[in-house]
């Protein structure tokens, strides 16, 4: 079952033929189509029957030429037999490519459209829910979309052809029991209803488990050190026991539909039965049907009911797939507000930074993050930024990079206007080592290497020397080829590999986000004199609470509540008296 994703990120999400958006980003439509075509033949083939019947009924009708009549049948049924088994395949094959296909593009699509959306958007949207879509959701849309709609469609082709051959062999008599089916289709779309007014109250109770068991497992050494495995298992539960309620709740409203609709069929049945039986023996109406014409008769019946039975029991499924998709199309189809694909390809930047009254504030905050922003360092400049927790420090780099556009003001590199450059140009410029380390799931060498992937072994052994991680990568097992996910790395080593992928990337600007708040004494020493050699020539900006590695920058900017209160070089800001040399009291005594 899907969990429906409700989160902030995608309110106001288009409603509305979710079907048909879904199935547009289906790249090979000519399958589908004709896999349905296949699927309707299907249906409509097993009228095949009636052939092998009206062989039959001669046969018990002309009993003087009864073994020649037996080959007859024998003889229809096994091509008839042959005819659907072929049919049966070729359907089946189709379908086989099909649902695979349609995973592989609608997971390609979504994935191509994270990697294009918006820095706001994560920050709206939760990691369980975006988890959720990406496997759970899209698998239930293909099961419900595609390997239903199959189904749906070999059901209704089989009731239409059902119907059609029931009203030409005896449309007064087929009419007389049409009741039956209609009751039926009213039953169960009734019932339907009823069971998606229960189950929309389980997306919610599905989203927040989701999100629960994500969070946890994501921190379980956290929730590992303070001991709370047993407590977030009985909270966890907890969560379960409502989601538990509402599926009983569902499963138990969807059997009391499944009851009536087998009590219908079985009075229909009972009825037809009666019915038939009466034309056959009653003297009134001898002569008025063959045997032939009242198989015909209650073989379409038979097929129309069942086949409305077959289609309108999965339509809860549709409706229940019908949040997944919306939410899928959502992402699909949103429009970044930076597009990626505008502005103009700048080459050969020499790494000038200049805000000029830059204000910004984050969206659903009423507070600036920052002020009527000012500032210029000149190429080749290494620069510092410091200041307390929140004054807008490391928002003026997310800001540098265009995660975000300003409100007021504008921010140039070589004197352009970022908002000209393409934001491919503009971050091909820039090279960063976040203040938390990120590594991802492969190798320490394609870690490395994700600063420039063309970069060969040599280039990645030699950054790797630079940033003071080669001798430890060295002591691993498999050295540059280890797995990241299979070995134990301290907070220092992670950093010291991030920073090598920093030193690989040949940027003429480079942003270090606390970057050796991670290492111990020694490491920082060894790393900082490494970069201080790597720096040469390349604009550096530093974001740094511990003074100590910034008394040697070109200048230094002290934040305040979003705007700079002071600048100068270390040495002078300390003469100032100043709000940093109420910070450097405290440091660097």
């Amino acid at each position: 079952m899907p969990q429906a994703f409700r989160d902030e990120a995608l309110e106001g999400a288009t409603k509305g033929r979710e079907f048909r958006r879904i199935i547009h980003y289906f790249k090979n439509k000519a399958l589908l189509i004709s896999s349905l075509i296949f699927s309707g033949i299907a249906g409509a083939s097993q009228l095949l029957i009636l052939i092998i019947m009206k062989k039959a009924v001669n046969l018990f009708m002309d009993s003087g030429n009864f073994l020649n009549e037996t080959v007859s049948v024998l003889k229809t049924s096994a091509w008839v037999a042959a005819v659907l088994i072929v049919i049966q395949i070729v359907c089946a094959a189709f379908q086989a490519l099909v649902s695979p296909l349609f995973l592989v593009d609608i997971r390609k699509k979504l994935y191509r459209a994270l990697m294009h959306a918006d820095i706001a958007f994560f920050d709206k949207i939760s990691c369980g829910a975006m988890v959720g879509r990406i496997s759970e959701g899209v698998s239930y849309i293909k099961d419900v979309y595609v390997d239903l709609l199959f189904v749906a469609v070999h059901a209704m082709c089989a009731s239409f052809s059902g119907f059609i051959v029931a009203m030409v062999y005896g449309w007064k008599d087929t009419l007389t029991f049409i009741a039956f089916p209609i009751v039926l289709a009213v039953e169960l779309f009734l019932g339907n209803k009823w069971a998606d007014y229960i189950w929309e109250k389980y997306e919610k109770a599905g989203t927040e488990s989701t999100e629960k068991a994500v969070s946890v497992v994501t921190e379980f050494r956290t929730v590992k050190s303070f001991d709370q495995e047993l407590d977030e298992t009985e909270d966890f539960k907890r969560g379960l026991s409502s989601e538990e309620n509402i599926l009983v709740k569902v499963s138990l409203v969807k059997a009391f539909i499944r009851m009536i609709a087998i009590c219908i069929l079985a009075a229909m049945a009972l009825t037809l039965n009666w019915y038939m039986m009466k034309k056959l023996t009653d003297p009134a109406h001898l002569g008025e049907m063959d045997m032939f014409e009242m198989s015909c008769i209650l073989t379409g019946i038979i097929l129309l009911t069942v086949g409305i039975y077959s289609a309108l029991s999965i339509t809860s499924d549709f409706q229940q797939a019908q949040q997944a998709a919306r939410n899928i199309c959502a992402i699909i189809e949103m429009k970044p507000s930076i597009n990626p694909h505008e502005g103009r390809t700048v080459n050969d930047l020499t790494g000038k930074i200049e805000f000029r009254d830059v204000s910004f504030k984050y969206a659903g905050c009423e507070q600036y993050a920052l002020r009527h922003l000012s500032f210029t360092i000149e190429a080749g400049q290494t620069v510092a930024f410091v200041g307390e927790s929140g004054c807008g420090k490391s928002t003026t780099l997310q800001l540098l990079q265009r995660f975000y556009d300003v409100e007021e003001g504008q921010i140039l590199i070589d004197d352009i206007d970022i908002r000209e450059m393409s934001p491919r140009s503009l971050r091909k410029a820039i090279s960063i080592v976040p203040q938390g380390p990120v590594l991802f799931t492969m190798s320490i060498a394609d870690n490395i290497r994700y600063g420039r992937i063309t970069a060969n072994d040599e280039e990645v052994a030699q950054a790797a020397v630079t940033g003071n991680a080669h001798n430890f990568i060295m002591e691993l097992p498999d050295n540059y080829k280890t797995m990241v996910a299979q070995t134990s790395l301290s907070g220092g080593q992670k950093q010291r590999i991030c920073i090598s992928r920093a030193i690989l990337s040949p940027t003429p600007i480079l942003l270090l986000d606390e970057a050796t708040a991670a290492l111990d004494t020694e490491s920082e020493q060894l790393v900082q004199q490494s970069l201080e050699n790597f720096r040469h020539g390349k604009t550096s900006i530093l974001v740094a609470h511990r003074l100590a590695t910034v008394v040697n920058a070109d200048k230094i900017f002290v934040f305040q509540e979003g705007h700079i209160a002071e600048t100068g070089t270390h040495k002078s800001l300390l003469e100032a008296n100043g709000l940093y040399a109420n910070l450097a009291k405290y440091q660097l005594q």
